[in-house]
């Protein structure tokens, strides 16, 4: 079952700076091998860990004035569903698109970052 809540909160280098309407964390790996030995498979290595936050439809926190570039180095935390928070150090904006309504009258921005180990706490 869905959690309901209002918005995650996104932070770039420790400050608030939008809150994500969607969004999407993906820890994975890179590089892991396969352990084979005279028995045949037996496991994979860790390899690096890789982990990625896709925030979409990212608005603008008020006063944040806090604009993003792809290549932009920092800090990124997300607070996600059932209370847990991801911290990625060394992240990397990796893309950054911009989308608006006149009509609406809605400006939103979407960010995907991507860096090596994340904290998470809860």
């Amino acid at each position: 079952m869905a959690s309901k809540f209002r918005g995650a909160s996104v932070f770039w280098k420790g400050k608030r700076f939008a809150y994500a309407v969607s969004g999407s964390y993906t820890p994975s790996t890179s590089g892991g091998e396969d352990v084979i030995t005279e028995d045949g498979f037996q496991d994979v290595t860790d390899g690096a860990e890789i982990n990625e936050i896709q925030v979409q439809e990212a608005i603008p926190f008020i006063g944040s004035g806090l604009v993003l570039d792809v290549h932009d180095r920092g800090t990124v935390t997300v607070s996600l569903v059932r209370g847990r928070t991801i911290t990625i150090q060394n992240a990397v904006v990796m893309e950054a698109p911009s989308e608006w309504d006149h009509v609406k009258g809605t400006m939103t921005g979407s960010y995907r970052f991507r860096g090596g180990k994340a904290t998470k706490v809860g």
